[in-house]
């Protein structure tokens, strides 16, 4: 149940639902078409829902001080799990969101691609580690 809280299990759903809606209602009312099938649709989803559970993950690593100040009761790493798990399971979940990334943009023969899941899984952990403590610099990224 832990790793469930950890990784955002709501926000998650809500990530591949958007995607979800978007491809099956969005794109048909404006007749816009998609060339996934629906497993590379399947895979697409697989691969940002990992890459976005490895962000969370990777977020609550580095504030788990702030969390121990301004959450303690929901504080997951380092009073539920270990930091070790933690980035245990950081690894596996962006390692599986980026191989299934590359698995897919070689497969609809796009393999430059495969770089947009490599930078969004970089700048995920950019954003934790380095630019969320700079103030101003942290809001402009997560708003953009």
């Amino acid at each position: 149940m832990n790793i469930i809280n950890l990784i955002r299990y709501k926000n998650l759903t809500l990530i591949a639902l958007v995607q979800v809606l978007i491809k099956y209602a969005m794109f048909p009312a404006f007749n816009v078409d998609t060339t996934l099938s629906t497993f590379q649709f399947i895979i697409l989803v697989l691969s940002t829902v990992c890459i976005a559970a490895g962000g969370y993950i990777i977020n609550d690593i580095f504030d788990v001080e702030t969390d121990a100040i301004n959450k303690p009761d929901k504080q997951i790493v380092g009073k539920k799990i270990t930091k070790d798990q933690a980035y245990s399971y950081y690894m596996a979940f962006t390692f599986i969101g980026v191989v299934t990334g590359f698995y897919l943009a070689n497969d609809v023969n796009r393999s430059t691609f495969f770089g947009i899941f490599v930078v969004i899984a970089a700048l995920l952990y950019i954003y934790a580690s380095f630019l969320k403590p700079m103030l101003l610099v942290g809001n402009i990224v997560i708003s953009a």
